[in-house]
């Protein structure tokens, strides 16, 4: 259940911190609120991974790859230039 929540507030901060550069572009480098976001919902997923792993049966698989999925975005948000 922890992994499955701090998953889920992962996903919305790192939608927000998308949703905030896209609404205040700037000039090419990201706002300073979509950083703290990026930090804050990668922290999550980090937090959120060994916890997957403890879960059950496919709910374990699916926590996993979702959780995979959210570093490869995380790591496309740091590398965005």
């Amino acid at each position: 259940m922890i992994g499955l929540v701090a998953m889920t507030l992962s996903i919305v901060t790192g939608a927000f911190a998308m949703l905030y550069w896209q609404q205040f572009p700037g000039s090419g480098k990201p706002p300073e609120a979509t950083r703290i976001a990026t930090l804050a919902g990668f922290g999550l997923g980090v937090f959120s991974l060994p916890f997957s792993v403890l879960a059950k049966a496919w709910t374990r698989v699916a926590l996993v790859l979702c959780g995979m999925g959210l570093m490869g975005f995380y790591f496309g948000m740091f590398a965005a230039p």
